[in-house]
């Protein structure tokens, strides 16, 4: 052994000698790995006890498990009073619904409600048919409802008179015309002549 010396072993020598180590040992350390293995599930059941009271975790695993199921209970507990809440809510949607639509039917009211999400958009829907009942009462006993009332059935007979087969136009005055209102802008038809065969 006096001729030997120190050498450096380069990387790729380092990474070689691993590889074939590895190889060479692989299956007889499977072989010894399961035996190891099946020797620890003999005793697992008998020595974790044993080892949970040497780190003194048993008091807190007993709480901890405790504390798990009263939550677990709570969580099913309030899944069921959601449901519970939430079909009772639906039907009284439902309920309103139904009730409004009935009334609407009796009023006369142009609106029927298939859905809602809550009170609060069936709130929304309320008020909205009330602002059109309260317009209607104005339009039907206020000076400016009547004034309304006669603008618009002016302009429904102007439209009227424009789809007429017998239309004619006469020259005008457009000023003249603006400042008296749609009574006076020139337009005329001759009556139609209805015959029976």
């Amino acid at each position: 052994m006096e001729n030997a010396k120190a050498m450096r072993l380069t990387k790729e020598d380092i990474k070689h000698w691993k590889s074939r180590l590895d190889y060479l040992v692989k299956d007889k350390k499977k072989e010894l790995e399961i035996v190891i293995e099946n020797k620890v599930d003999k005793q697992f059941n008998s020595k974790y006890k044993q080892f949970k009271n040497k780190l003194k975790l048993s008091k807190e695993m007993k709480e901890l498990e405790k504390n798990e199921k009263e939550l677990e209970d709570f969580i099913d507990s309030k899944i069921l009073k959601e449901k519970q809440l939430t079909e009772k809510r639906d039907k009284t949607l439902s309920n309103l619904i139904d009730i409004f639509n009935r009334q609407a039917k009796i009023h006369g009211w142009q609106v029927n409600v298939d859905y809602v999400e809550n009170s609060n958009s069936f709130e929304r829907k309320l008020q909205e048919v009330c602002k059109n009942e309260i317009k209607e009462t104005i339009i039907k006993t206020t000076p400016e409802g009547e004034q309304w009332t006669k603008i618009e059935e002016r302009k429904n007979c102007f439209i009227d008179t424009l789809h007429h087969p017998q239309l004619q136009f006469k020259s005008i005055n457009f000023e003249d015309a603006i400042k008296t209102g749609f009574s006076s802008i020139g337009i005329a038809f001759k009556q139609l002549q209805l015959t029976q065969n």
